[in-house]
């Protein structure tokens, strides 16, 4: 059985970044981003959808995500779906095979037991709410083609008060916690240090 490991915090905190420094630095590890398993909103109109919610644990399908971590702990390939941003719909689907060790990360990983079930390692990225902004401001606005007012107004709306109901109480559930301001070496030597 393969090892799975999940990387939780706050948006903006560096799981991302921690999930992608460690698939470079684990060979035949493979990343799902919980992320990609955002509900597929193309049966509602644009205006519905950008009134959606996406700071909630429930714009997420977190029964697909936990069946594919079954699968990949397994040793088994899963399609995992491709998430478009600009529409809030699925685009397709893309071949995850199996590997050793499997990374997910994604902010809502500690709220949902049936994923947490699946995990053998949970790793909880923090970091201050004003980096989290900054960080959340740049990757919006630059790969999510959104405005800067746009993202302030979500946040203050959405992604903070989600951070304080929803996503800091997994912090002391968590096996390790990491920095997510300090280098990121740092944290991908003590992710290696616990498997």
């Amino acid at each position: 059985m393969a090892i799975r490991v999940g990387i939780a915090g706050p948006s903006g905190s560096g799981k991302s970044h921690l999930a992608s420094a460690l698939r470079r630095a684990l060979p035949g590890s493979i990343l799902l981003a919980a992320d990609d398993y955002y509900f597929d909103l193309a049966h509602l109109p644009m205006e519905e959808r950008e009134r959606t919610d996406f700071d909630h644990p429930d714009a997420i399908d977190h029964a697909l995500l936990a069946r594919h971590l079954t699968e990949l702990g397994a040793g088994r390939a899963v399609d995992a779906p491709v998430y478009d941003f600009s529409t809030h719909t699925r685009s397709g689907t893309r071949r995850v095979e199996a590997g050793d060790p499997v990374l997910v990360e994604g902010l809502f990983l500690m709220c949902w037991p049936d994923v947490v079930a699946q995990l053998d390692l949970t790793v909880y990225v923090d970091a201050p709410v004003e980096t989290c902004l900054a960080r959340r401001m740049e990757r919006d606005v630059a790969q999510r083609g959104r405005t800067e007012e746009f993202v302030r107004s979500q946040w203050e709306q959405t992604v903070l008060p989600s951070r304080t109901r929803h996503i800091e109480p997994g912090r002391a559930n968590a096996d390790l916690v990491v920095d997510g301001t300090a280098p990121v070496g740092q944290a991908v030597d003590a992710v290696r240090s616990r498997l």
